[in-house]
C-alpha cells in the first residue's frame, strides 16, 4: 500500500493519501485522503468539520465511489502544503475509461472547518509531454523565497530516460488552478464530479468569478458554492524541462541543501551514482560520479547527513556509506579547492590552510569563496634558463602568517621532477625565491613547463600555485640566430648560453657581391665575392657548397650516379 503523509505542525493535524489495496478487512472503510489529529486524546482520529453535535457531521476526508474505489487506482507519489492550500502529486488514470496514465497535482483548501471535497480539483501536471511521469519531487526555497516544486520524470512505458522539471507553485501551478476555475464557472465548459467521486455534471456559470479576483486565496469563493463538487481541469501545470537524459535511469533523484547550495543526488538503475550542484532553474553541474560495486538499482530511500556530509545509500543487497573527506585533502591549494568545477562540500580552513569538509574546521575558518584565496598575482620573471640560478619575486594577494620553525618554500614540479628552493619575504605581500641550481633537465625540447607553488614548510600547506613557468634550455639551440630568438640566451664562443661575457650585437652574416647566377664547371675552381657582417677575422672562414647531382632511372626503378667522387662528375654522364 503506497501511502504519503503530509504534516501540518501548527495545526497538529497530519493529511493521508492512501493508495487502494485488497489487504485488510476493512480496507474498504479507509478513506483515500483524510485529515487525522495529533493530539494525545484524539490520535489519528479524522477530524469532524463540524464540531456541532446536533447537526450531521462531515469528516475531513475524501472517498471514492464505492463502485470506482476498488477499479479506479491513484498512486499517492507526494505531499505539500503553503499557506492557504494542501497539494497532493498523484500518478493515475486520466478518467474512469481509463484510457492512459499520467501526472496530476490535486488541490484542495487548507480551512479544516469545510469538508476537501468541497474545494477539490485535480489537474494535469505534465514535465515535456505526457509520455513521462512522475517518480519523486521535492519542494525548495528559491533565492526569492518563493516555493519551486522539482519533479523526477521517467517514460510510463519503463523504456528509460530521465527528466527533472521545476515549477513556480504561485506563478505556475496556482495560476493554472485559477484558469481552471475560471474556464469551469467563468466559461461554463467542462464537466465538474470526476465520476470516481461523484457523478459527472457539467459546469455552471457563476458570476462571481467573471470579475478579476486579486488574491492568492480562492477558498472563499470556492466554499461558497452551495454545491461541494470536485473539479478535473483538463489545462495542465506544464514545467520547465531543466535536465534532460534519454540515455540513463534512475531509480531516485533527491535534492538537499547544503550551505547556500543545493545539491541533487541522482541513483541510477545500473548502480551508479551521481552528485551535482543545482542552482533551481538553470542547470545541473555534475561533478561527482562513481559505479557502486554492485550494478543493481539505487533504491529511493538515500540519507544525506549534513553535519558530517555523508551520503547513505543501498542496493538491494549492501548499504554504502559515502564520505568525501578524501576527496577534499586530495586537493592541495585553496583555487583548485574551491574551483567551481569541483567538490562544493570541500572548502578551505584558512586555520591551517588545508582543503576539509566543513566538519574538520572551525566554522569561521571554512570558506568556499573563491575570492578569499591567496593568490598570485605577479611573477617576475616567468621564465628562467637553466644553466644558472637566478631570483624571482612574487606578489601575492595576502601572506599567510608562519608557525614557529615554519618558512616558506617555492617549489617547481611537473611529472617527472621536483625541486624546491627557500623564498624570503620581502613585505607583507611579496616573496623572492631562487631558481634550482640542479634537478632541473630540459632533454630534447628548449623549454620545459612546471607548476610554480608556494608553500609553508615543514607542514607542506600550499598557499597559492602558479600553473605555468618557463625553463628554457639555450644550449639545446646550434646557430646563432636560432639562439637569438630565446630571450636570455646569447650567442658566444660559438654556442648558445645564458651566462656570456661578451657583447654581440648581431650574427654573423654576409651577402653575394655579384647577385647573377655562378656556374661552376666541374674541376675547376672559382672564386665567389662574399661581403661579412660581424665576424671575427681571427676565425678561420670555409665556404661549403651544397651541390646537386643528378641521375637516371633505369627500368627496374633504381636510381643510379656516377659511382666516382662526385666532384668529377660530368655532364655527359648525367
Amino acid at each position: 500500500m503506497d501511502t504519503i503523509a503530509l504534516i501540518i505542525p501548527e495545526k497538529n493535524l497530519i493529511y493521508f493519501g492512501v493508495t487502494y489495496t485488497n489487504e485488510g478487512t476493512y480496507r474498504w472503510q479507509i478513506p483515500n485522503i483524510s485529515g487525522r489529529s495529533l493530539n494525545i486524546s484524539r490520535f489519528m482520529k479524522i477530524l469532524s468539520t463540524n464540531d456541532d453535535e446536533k447537526i450531521s457531521r462531515d469528516d475531513l476526508s475524501l472517498r471514492f465511489m464505492s463502485r470506482q474505489q476498488t477499479r479506479f487506482i491513484v498512486q499517492y507519489i507526494y505531499s505539500f502544503y503553503t499557506d492557504n492550500y494542501i497539494y497532493f502529486i498523484t500518478n493515475q488514470p486520466n478518467d474512469i475509461e481509463q484510457k492512459y496514465f499520467l501526472t496530476k497535482i490535486i488541490r484542495f483548501c487548507r480551512d479544516s472547518s469545510y469538508s476537501i471535497i468541497r474545494t477539490y480539483i485535480e489537474i494535469p501536471l505534465i514535465c515535456f509531454n505526457s509520455e513521462w511521469i512522475i517518480k519523486t519531487a521535492e519542494i525548495f526555497l528559491n533565492d526569492n523565497n518563493e516555493k519551486i516544486l522539482i519533479g523526477h520524470f521517467t517514460r510510463k512505458d519503463g523504456s528509460g530516460g530521465t527528466n527533472v522539471c521545476l515549477w513556480n507553485i504561485q506563478n505556475d501551478i496556482d495560476r493554472a488552478f485559477e484558469d481552471n476555475y475560471r474556464t469551469c464557472y467563468s466559461m461554463g465548459i467542462g464537466k465538474r464530479g470526476l465520476a470516481f467521486i461523484k457523478p459527472n455534471e457539467p459546469c455552471r456559470k457563476d458570476e462571481s468569478w467573471s470579475v478579476p479576483i486579486n488574491d492568492d486565496n480562492l477558498c472563499p469563493w470556492i466554499i461558497n458554492d452551495r454545491l461541494p463538487y470536485p473539479i478535473g481541469g483538463t489545462t495542465p501545470a506544464i514545467g520547465h524541462l531543466s535536465y534532460e537524459n534519454l540515455l540513463e535511469t534512475s531509480s531516485t533523484l533527491q535534492i538537499y541543501s547544503f550551505g547556500s547550495s543545493n545539491l541533487i543526488f541522482q541513483g541510477l538503475t545500473n548502480g551508479t551514482f551521481k552528485l551535482g550542484l543545482f542552482d533551481l532553474g538553470v542547470n545541473i553541474n555534475w561533478f561527482y560520479s562513481y559505479p557502486l560495486s554492485t550494478q543493481s538499482p539505487i533504491l529511493s530511500n538515500v540519507i544525506f547527513d549534513n553535519k558530517t556530509e555523508t551520503f547513505f545509500l543501498a542496493s538491494e543487497s549492501k548499504i554504502y556509506r559515502i564520505s568525501f573527506s578524501g576527496d577534499c585533502t586530495s586537493r592541495l591549494s585553496c583555487d583548485e579547492c574551491l574551483s567551481s568545477s569541483n567538490n562544493p562540500l570541500c572548502g578551505w580552513c584558512t586555520l591551517n590552510q588545508r582543503c576539509t569538509l566543513a566538519n574538520n574546521c572551525p566554522l569561521n575558518s571554512w570558506q568556499q569563496e573563491n575570492n578569499q584565496c591567496t593568490h598570485i598575482v605577479n611573477v617576475q620573471p616567468l621564465r628562467a634558463s637553466i644553466d644558472n640560478s637566478q631570483w624571482i619575486n612574487l606578489t601575492l594577494t595576502k601572506l599567510p602568517q608562519l608557525e614557529h620553525n615554519e618558512i616558506y618554500q617555492c617549489i617547481f614540479t611537473d611529472k617527472t621532477i621536483s625541486a624546491n628552493t627557500q623564498a624570503i619575504k620581502l613585505d607583507h605581500n611579496r616573496l623572492s625565491c631562487p631558481t634550482p641550481s640542479k634537478n632541473i633537465h630540459v632533454h630534447q625540447d628548449a623549454h620545459l613547463i612546471v607548476r610554480l607553488s608556494i608553500i609553508k614548510w615543514p607542514s607542506n600547506i600550499s598557499i597559492a600555485t602558479v600553473s605555468e613557468f618557463t625553463f628554457y634550455n639555450c644550449s639545446s639551440y646550434s646557430s646563432c640566430i636560432s639562439c637569438r630568438t630565446e630571450i636570455g640566451c646569447q650567442w658566444c664562443s660559438q654556442r648558445c648560453s645564458s651566462m656570456c661575457t661578451e657583447t654581440l650585437l648581431q650574427c654573423s652574416s654576409f651577402e653575394l657581391l655579384n647577385s647573377s647566377n655562378i656556374f661552376l664547371e666541374s674541376n675547376q675552381s672559382v672564386e665567389i665575392p662574399l661581403k661579412f657582417y660581424s665576424i671575427q677575422y681571427d676565425n678561420r672562414i670555409e665556404c661549403r657548397l651544397n651541390e646537386t647531382i643528378r641521375g637516371l632511372v633505369n627500368s627496374n626503378n633504381i636510381c643510379k650516379i656516377c659511382e666516382e667522387n662526385r666532384s668529377s662528375i660530368r655532364s655527359g654522364n648525367e
